[in-house]
């Protein structure tokens, strides 16, 4: 199948508060792109992946139909993460 991103936000519940189910599949190499982006924090469009930098803080991820949502402290970990090289495919967790 070769490798991929799987990626959810794990605080995020439904209307009924249940998990929500939510998941990106990312292709590896839409992947590395994405990376590269949010390491230059060039938000745009990356294969079938895009981010972008919203009100209040807030950033979106998407690919298709399906949005996920950080806040400003969320998405700082993970971009101080992703330039540590912490959310290469192929890095053991």
């Amino acid at each position: 199948m070769g490798d991929r991103a799987l990626v959810r936000d794990a605080k995020a519940n439904d209307a009924s508060g249940e998990p929500n189910s939510s998941v990106l599949d990312i292709p590896g190499s839409d992947w590395s792109l994405f990376l590269e982006g949010v390491v230059a924090d060039r938000p745009g469009e990356y294969g079938t992946v895009s981010f972008a930098r919203l009100s209040g803080g807030w950033w979106e991820v998407r690919q298709g139909s399906v949005r996920l949502y950080f806040d400003a402290g969320e998405w700082s970990a993970f971009s101080d993460g992703v330039s540590k090289g912490e959310f290469e495919l192929g890095v053991p967790v």
